[in-house]
């Protein structure tokens, strides 16, 4: 029988071994941690994407577009689509809206679950004439204390904001009411509303299901 034995190092080196196997561990948790940062940063929409769900490379003649749940974070795109008239970019990662501001035939805008903060986007909608759904519940800027005031006065052409459509005594509540708020400030409440600003609306069966149902019958 033959016997192996394991040699220990002397102990003039077993310091440096144990400080070597440290500066090891520590770079790997470095690149561990990169790469976890990393892991959640979104993509951009590219003309190739655009043809692989639609089949066709002339963008100025796009009327539908689903895109949901896709981890987009750069849209610039979406400025070329002369002729889109319902898009649907929810559970993405989209912080502005400023390239959707000359989709002058846009009509129903899907915009649940991205990264828009700052209430002030909402300008660039405000030439948009068709516009007249708007989708932009769970996204930051919809624990604003003014969110259905704000976007309802701006974008009087709405006829829907959400999952509630815009009543005449909501509309003429939002016109008359002042926000006393900046748009930027976000309430980490969902019930942050002011109730006496903003009259109860009433509430559509269907909700959420209503959006998911388009995103999943635009690609028939």
């Amino acid at each position: 029988f033959f016997f192996f034995m394991i040699r220990r190092p002397p102990r003039s080196t077993q310091g440096v071994s144990s400080a070597a196997a440290d500066v090891y561990k520590r770079q790997w948790y470095q690149r561990r941690v990169h790469g976890i940062q990393n892991f959640h940063m979104g993509k951009k929409l590219t003309p190739d994407m655009v043809f692989q769900k639609t089949r066709t490379d002339k963008l100025g003649a796009i009327k539908k577009l689903n895109f949901c749940g896709n981890d987009l974070d750069d849209v610039s795109l979406v400025s070329t689509f002369s002729s889109i008239e319902i898009l649907s970019l929810s559970v993405n990662c989209i912080s502005s809206l400023k390239f959707f501001a000359g989709c002058a035939k846009l009509s129903e805008l899907y915009l649940r679950k991205n990264q828009i903060k700052d209430l002030s986007e909402i300008g660039y909608l405000s030439g948009l004439d068709n516009l007249r759904v708007l989708w932009l519940s769970e996204n930051p800027c919809s624990k604003n204390i003014n969110y259905r005031n704000h976007i309802i006065r701006t974008l009087t052409q709405l006829e829907k904001l959400d999952d509630r459509k815009i009543t005449p005594e909501e509309r003429d509540a939002a016109i008359n009411f002042q926000d006393s708020y900046d748009t930027t400030e976000v309430y980490e409440k969902e019930n942050s509303y002011d109730e006496s600003n903003v009259p109860k609306a009433i509430e559509t069966k269907n909700k959420i299901q209503n959006e998911e149902g388009l995103e999943k019958n635009e690609d028939n």
